[in-house]
């Protein structure tokens, strides 16, 4: 590698680092790359835009009359994604929700005002209160988890005592388990796999995948000691081959290697005697700065997705390596004598 370094004028320790920084800035786009392709493509809504996203959470299909978009039908343990061409800040609306029948409650019919903010999404969750009446609750949004495992919300009714248990199917030893609270706008991170959902251990849906960092609503209906469920998955990402990482790591390591052997190089030829052990401890602890550096940043959550952190890294490190150029222009290298005559080393030899 270093003659051919030679060739394009690679020739001194400093011109090395800098390209060795350059090299582990371009591993970090290739990071970038990878996490993209996992993540896959985020829902997005233009910003004159609004959406609203209703749940339906009863056993029955629900006729919706929006005053402002017209008629929706949403099936039974279903959603439905109504869009709005929003001129104003904040839409208000009024919803007129008639149940089928079938839903056999005091009363099957509900009248109320929604807001759609603009450009963002608006869900709401329609289910029954304790005494059978309806409900139409405004939920959070949920969002990709950076660490790649799925993000799931369990939205049920009444039955709040129960135990939810997800056992995945690969690993028979590895279960999660939950209770279900009053709070149906609380997220859980689960572990990417394929799993089996019980319900106080009986078996609710068998063999539903959690894809890498998907969003997924997992809706449940009690109804005369019979339970429904149903999974929704909004987003989802993708699954890519490990293989994919092999460029950056080759990147890193040429580019940790031209560090490495460059700068202890470069310590013990330029700098003083008394100074040799002092600077390379200094390039240990400029290391070990860098690595806290990134713990800070990762643990700030400045960041949503992983792959604009990456971006992030590779700026610092183009950055860095810039203004290092700069200051290493003027430098002029300590001139090397051998202590041994060549004619000396040759008879030695």
């Amino acid at each position: 590698v270093y003659p051919l370094l030679y060739k394009i004028g690679i020739n001194t320790p400093l011109k090395k680092v800098t390209l060795g920084g350059l090299i582990a800035a371009s591993s970090f786009v290739c990071a970038a790359v990878i996490q993209y392709t996992i993540i896959g493509q985020t829902f997005t809504i233009s910003s004159n835009e609004g959406q609203l996203r209703i749940y339906n959470n009863f056993d029955c299909n629900v006729s919706i009359t929006s005053s402002l978009v017209g008629n929706f039908n949403i099936e039974q343990l279903d959603v439905v994604h109504i869009n709005y061409n929003s001129t104003v800040f904040n839409e208000t609306d009024v919803l007129s929700i008639d149940l089928h029948p079938m839903c056999e409650l005091k009363m099957n019919t509900l009248k109320q005002h929604v807001f759609i903010d603009k450009g963002k999404v608006s869900s709401y969750f329609l289910t029954s209160k304790i005494d059978n009446e309806i409900e139409l609750k405004h939920l959070n949004e949920l969002n990709k988890l950076k660490s790649g495992n799925s993000n799931l919300r369990i939205l049920h009714d009444n039955f709040f005592s129960q135990r939810i248990t997800l056992k995945n199917t690969n690993n028979k030893v590895s279960e999660i388990s939950f209770s279900l609270s009053t709070n149906q706008d609380q997220n859980y991170e689960l572990p990417v796999g394929t799993y089996d959902i019980y319900m106080n251990n009986e078996s609710i849906l068998k063999n539903v995948d959690f894809l890498p960092v998907s969003i997924n609503d997992l809706l449940f209906h009690h109804d005369y000691n019979q339970t429904n469920a149903k999974l929704i998955t909004l987003e989802k990402g993708k699954y890519i081959h490990i293989l994919w990482q092999t460029p950056q790591i080759i990147l890193i390591t040429i580019a940790e290697v031209m560090f490495v052997v460059t700068l202890l190089e470069f310590s013990f030829t330029q700098a003083p005697l008394s100074m040799k052990s002092f600077l390379s401890a200094a390039n240990l602890c400029t290391t070990a700065f860098g690595n806290l550096l990134i713990v800070f940043i990762s643990k700030m959550g400045q960041f949503e997705n992983q792959g604009h952190e990456f971006l992030f890294y590779a700026l610092l490190m183009v950055l860095d390596m810039i203004i290092f150029m700069l200051m290493s222009t003027k430098y002029k290298y300590k001139c090397i004598i051998s202590k041994y005559p060549m004619n000396r080393m040759n008879n030695h030899l």
